[in-house]
C-alpha cells in the first residue's frame, strides 16, 4: 500500500516506512523511517524549509529546521535515515 503526502509516496518496505518524491523526478531521495509519525514531520519539514529559502535569502544555518535537514542541504545525499539522526539528536 503507498500513501501519499505533501508530494512524497510513502511505502512500507518490511518495518520501515520509505517516502520519495512523486513529482517523476529522477532523483532518487529517500526518507526512511520505522516511525510513520517521524516520515510526516520530515516531509513538513522539507516544505517548510522551501517556502523559508524561497522567501529569502538566508543560509542553512538560519533556518528553523531540523538539525538532519540542515546538514542535509550542507551536503546532499540520496537517503537520510531518520531513524539515526534521532538517535543522535538530530531530529
Amino acid at each position: 500500500m503507498i500513501l501519499f503526502h505533501c508530494g512524497y509516496n510513502i511505502e512500507r518496505r518490511g518495518e520501515t516506512y520509505v517516502a520519495r518524491s512523486s513529482d517523476g523526478d529522477n532523483h532518487k531521495f529517500e526518507l526512511s523511517s520505522k516511525n510513520m509519525l517521524r516520515i510526516l514531520n520530515a516531509i513538513n519539514a522539507l516544505w517548510l524549509s522551501a517556502s523559508q529559502i524561497h522567501a529569502s535569502d538566508s543560509d542553512e544555518d538560519t533556518l528553523v529546521a531540523p538539525r538532519w535537514l540542515r546538514e542535509w542541504l550542507n551536503s546532499s545525499t540520496d537517503f537520510v535515515d531518520l531513524d539515526t539522526a534521532y538517535r543522535r539528536g538530530a531530529c
